[in-house]
């Protein structure tokens, strides 16, 4: 395998790590509100949904900062691309898709957390 595809590799996995950490700490501070919801009669399903929409919502937030910024940025790596235009529709849009995918399945462990959380444990961790 190309050195390229490591890199590609990667940045993928790192993207992911990001992602990670960022919705368990979310999730690890919210502990107490997920075991109110949880004690009032929230669904499992809707706490983890709850967090994979909150992993959506960075990914695509992050998508739309790094299209904003590689858009006018493109020209200056023309010279570097072969085969293919640097805004490219296909690429981009397949990219935001890939980078989308990663982060909710980055997501799911803290969501797979909050939904285990048990309401008495959670009211007790002041």
């Amino acid at each position: 395998m190309s050195e390229e595809r490591h890199r590609a590799r990667l940045k993928v996995v790192f993207a992911a790590m990001g992602v990670y950490g960022v919705t368990a700490r979310s999730v690890a501070r919210r502990t107490r509100a997920i075991g109110i919801r949880v004690a009032l009669g929230a669904e499992p399903r809707a706490m983890l949904s709850n967090v994979l929409m909150e992993g959506l919502r960075l990914a695509a937030l992050g998508v739309g900062i790094g299209l904003v910024v590689a858009i006018p940025l493109a020209r200056s790596v023309e010279r570097l691309l072969f085969g293919v235009r640097p805004t490219d529709p296909v690429s981009l849009l397949s990219i935001g898709v890939i980078v989308c995918l990663f982060s909710v399945k980055a997501a799911l462990p803290p969501g797979r957390r909050a939904i285990g959380v048990s309401p008495t444990a959670a009211l007790r961790s002041d």
